[in-house]
């Protein structure tokens, strides 16, 4: 008699590789054993993932705790040495900060009114009009970049 069951070796180590995630999961229903093997791995694949988000995971404490007894020059030195794309990632991130309000905080508390900084910066606003309830992260992430937004500005701005 001929028998349709593929045998758990071949099923462990030469077929798994090659089909697709709905495959799997058809597969897992199948047997117990092969529903062991689909959730190992799943297992492998997340453990990936978290792997990669712990690696890159921004620590709470990134440009806030920055000592305050240095004088101004070498506290302001300090502040250019923090990545900007990190702190950017940091901001629209951030639990508490309205982020779709970003780029008028930074105009408002960090440049000096009328100066050509504060020009060109409500002049972007205005040429890339979008409600503030329509803002995505990405809006406020090109804001971010396109301007040039330093650190200092972003921690002068006290929006971290």
């Amino acid at each position: 008699m001929y028998h349709r069951n593929i045998s758990n070796d071949v099923l462990k180590y030469k077929i798994v590789h090659f089909l697709t995630i709905k495959e799997l999961l058809s597969l897992s229903c199948a047997s117990k054993f092969s529903k062991k093997i689909v959730d190992e791995k799943i297992h492998e694949k997340t453990k990936i993932i978290k792997r990669f988000y712990l690696y890159y995971k921004i620590p709470d404490f990134y440009g806030s705790n920055l000592p305050k007894y240095l004088n101004y020059e070498k506290y302001k030195r300090l502040l250019r040495l923090l990545n900007k794309k990190t702190m950017y990632r940091k901001l629209i991130n951030k639990i508490g900060v309205d982020w779709k309000k970003i780029p008028e905080d930074i105009i408002n508390f960090s440049t000096i009114y009328n100066s050509s900084r504060n020009m060109l910066l409500k002049n972007w606003l205005e040429t890339n009009n979008v409600p503030i309830e329509k803002r995505t992260k990405r809006f406020v992430m090109n804001f971010l970049i396109k301007n040039r937004i330093t650190t200092i500005e972003i921690v002068f701005g006290k929006i971290i």
